[in-house]
């Protein structure tokens, strides 16, 4: 297995040596040219995962910017909707709209970082002009229900994912999710009881868990930093 600090092109010249051994030593013995397949099988194998890790790199620090920025985005909209939640008259029709908000804050949270980091990130916060600022100030929260945000098909798989408890494998790629990157409108979260989701972000609710820990423990990695290692 090669170091991570050999280079794809290191890899293709053992593939070539090899290779050629193979082909003009006709008088190999039989052990040796077993030897020399089997290594040539090897640095195949290995070809193929220097080529995936620098894919990885360079989609990392591709969209390093646009995932910190948005993450931070995400981060102060739902700081400022718990901050609403938590003094909202429990059981009213504004208690459950801002239940149903944070939640989905959550989820945008978790987008950010979760992200698969070797496919293409598409934005949650789009750039808007000075109008279009302008109209968001009247408008709905950003949040909110009453505000019908598109949503990448992403954010859904993210969602079920905190359900799951798959959001690493997501993020590092063990999930099948390239059926359908096509915009789609958010769905409407059903929420079957706001007290009761309360209580289990006090308790350690693993949708809130997840994204509050990524935040501290991931700074320095993909969504934190250009490169990252694994």
């Amino acid at each position: 297995m090669p170091s991570k600090s050999i280079s794809v092109n290191a890899i293709k010249s053992k593939i070539r040596d090899v290779t050629r051994v193979l082909e003009h030593a006709q008088d190999l013995p039989m052990d040796v040219r077993i030897e020399k397949q089997r290594a040539l099988i090897g640095y195949k194998q290995d070809l193929e995962k220097a080529r995936k890790t620098k894919e990885r790199q360079r989609m990392i620090k591709k969209y390093h910017m646009v995932r910190f920025f948005e993450r931070q985005k995400a981060i102060r909209n739902l700081k400022k909707l718990r901050t609403s939640l938590a003094s909202a008259t429990g059981g009213t029709s504004e208690h459950q709209t801002l239940d149903i908000d944070v939640h989905n804050a959550e989820v945008d949270l978790n987008y950010t970082i979760y992200h698969p980091l070797t496919e293409k990130y598409i934005g949650l916060f789009p750039r808007q002009n000075t109008q279009q600022k302008q109209d968001e100030r009247t408008a709905a929260p950003e949040n909110s229900g009453q505000a019908r945000i598109e949503k990448p098909a992403m954010w859904t798989v993210v969602e079920n994912c905190m359900k799951d408890g798959t959001l690493q494998a997501l993020r590092d790629g063990k999930l099948r999710t390239k059926d359908d990157q096509k915009p789609r409108a958010q769905p409407p979260a059903k929420r079957a009881d706001s007290r009761k989701s309360q209580k289990q972000r006090k308790d350690g609710h693993p949708a809130e868990n997840s994204g509050r820990i990524a935040v501290e423990e991931k700074e320095d990695e993909s969504d934190g930093g250009f490169f990252e290692e694994e």
